[in-house]
């Protein structure tokens, strides 16, 4: 599902993991590594460092179209449904008017 693709690029490929392959590092992986890494150093970042943070960076950039067209596409006519539907106030969600 969308839902997958998007963890999977976020969090990694669990099949993957648990078969004990080298999986390619996440989004989550690159970004964890260079602020562990770099947490309490003094010197520069590493070109392995900016490396891993610029395709973390084009790994974000893909996910952000994506991303927007879930919540336009899809959660959104489900949070209308929902209201249509009686169901209770959601965060986040404008109340539906009714006269």
């Amino acid at each position: 599902t969308k839902f997958d693709s998007i963890e999977r690029v976020i969090s990694g490929d669990p099949l993957a993991v648990q078969l004990d392959m080298d999986p390619t590092p996440s989004l989550s992986t690159r970004i964890g590594r260079v602020v562990g890494e770099s947490k309490y150093s003094t010197s520069e970042p590493t070109e392995t460092h900016k490396m891993s943070l610029a395709i973390a960076q084009k790994q974000i950039s893909a996910l952000i179209p994506v991303v927007n067209n879930l919540i336009s596409q899809e959660f959104m006519p489900f949070m209308q449904e929902l209201q249509a539907a009686g169901a209770p106030y959601v965060p986040g969600m404008l109340p539906a008017f009714k006269r």
